[in-house]
């Protein structure tokens, strides 16, 4: 019965283990996951391994990452 406790992890304990982009993305589902990895210029799984907290971005990609979405807002709030 211990397969029943390690899956019974409630949902406060892993959203700890997420990421800031993953409360972000989920948020804003219209933004694209793959979309802004081209925009930055690295792979998809890398992005998305940032996203769910597999994988720490350093201090400068993460202010990239941040800057690159500022970009799409600023762009978005162009239109019209």
């Amino acid at each position: 019965h211990k397969e029943r406790k390690k899956s019974g992890r409630n949902s406060k304990d892993s959203m700890e283990d997420k990421s800031e982009f993953y409360t972000l993305f989920k948020a804003f589902p219209e933004i694209n996951v793959a979309g802004i990895a081209r925009r930055l210029g690295i792979k998809q799984s890398l992005m998305a391994a940032y996203i769910c907290g597999t994988k720490k971005p350093s201090l400068t990609r993460r202010k990239e990452i941040i800057n690159e979405l500022h970009s799409l807002g600023k762009a978005l709030l162009e239109v019209g």
